[in-house]
C-alpha cells in the first residue's frame, strides 16, 4: 500500500533525521463500491448469525406502581423550580444578597436547580443572574 509506504517513510525521516524518499501513489484509487458490496455481504452474513429475538408478553395485573415521590400533589414534578419570593427582588434591588449566608444562597440555588458550587461571590453572581432573567431587569 503506497499510503503505508509514505507512513513509513516518514516515520522514518523523522525517526533518523534523512529525507523522506518519493512515494508513487498513481494507481492507488480505493474501489469504494466494491469495498460496500463486500461490507455489505458481511454483514448479511453477520446478521444472519444472530439468534432472534425472543419478546416475553407482559403479563396482565403485574404493572409497575408511578413514584409517588416523583409527582407532586399539583401535578407538577420533582424537579420543578420553587417559586421566587418577592424578598429576592427585594434583596435584589437593595443589594443585600452579599448579606446572606452561604447556606442560604445555596438553598436558594438548589431550589432553582442551579448549581451550588464556588465561591460566594459566584452563588450571589449566580442568584442575580436567575433574578435578573426572571424579573426581566
Amino acid at each position: 500500500n503506497p499510503y503505508l509506504q509514505h507512513f513509513f517513510n516518514y516515520l522514518e525521516s523523522v525517526s533518523l533525521g534523512t529525507e523522506m524518499s518519493p512515494v508513487n501513489f498513481e494507481g492507488t484509487q480505493m474501489d469504494v463500491e466494491g469495498m460496500n458490496a463486500k461490507a455489505k455481504a458481511e454483514i448479511e452474513k453477520f446478521i444472519s448469525t444472530l439468534p432472534i429475538d425472543v419478546v416475553k408478553s407482559k403479563q396482565a395485573g403485574k404493572k409497575r406502581k408511578a413514584d409517588a415521590a416523583a409527582k407532586s400533589p399539583a401535578g407538577g414534578d420533582r424537579f420543578a423550580k420553587e417559586p421566587i419570593g418577592e424578598e429576592w427582588k427585594d434583596r435584589l434591588y437593595s443589594s443585600t444578597i452579599g448579606a446572606l449566608k452561604n447556606d442560604e444562597l445555596k438553598a436558594f440555588l438548589k431550589g432553582q436547580r442551579s448549581s451550588t458550587n464556588g465561591s460566594k461571590a459566584d452563588l450571589v453572581r449566580r442568584i442575580e443572574d436567575l433574578l435578573f432573567k426572571h424579573y426581566r431587569v
